[in-house]
């Protein structure tokens, strides 16, 4: 289940910045997983090569530090969601069709 919190939390569980958190504990089989492919490919019209290859919507190769906030804080939620609240002010209106069931969120 998908919660929604307004106004600030002060928790040791609370992510203000998905992006550092991204960098710090991503993986390189997060982007072999089909889930992560499809919002990737409908969100940044990125495609993943393989692990953290990717390719953009002009065809150029780029790293997953080089994907949308959004798209982090996806792979954050997708991967960590059960035990942590993240900040979700950096995602745009095009992730809100991937909090289907997909996400392990809270």
């Amino acid at each position: 289940m998908l919660n929604i919190i307004f106004g600030r939390e002060n928790s040791p569980d609370f992510v203000l910045d998905t992006r550092i958190y991204f960098r710090r504990n991503k993986k390189p089989e997060w982007f072999e997983d089909e889930f992560v492919k499809r919002f990737l490919k409908e969100i940044d019209n990125s495609t993943v090569l393989f692990e953290e290859a990717l390719k953009d919507y002009r065809g150029r190769g780029i790293s997953t530090g080089m994907i949308s906030t959004g798209c982090k804080t996806l792979c954050d939620i997708y991967y960590h969601g059960s035990d942590t609240i993240f900040y979700g002010s950096g995602m745009g209106d095009n992730c809100i069709p991937f909090f289907n069931g997909n996400c392990h969120a809270q």
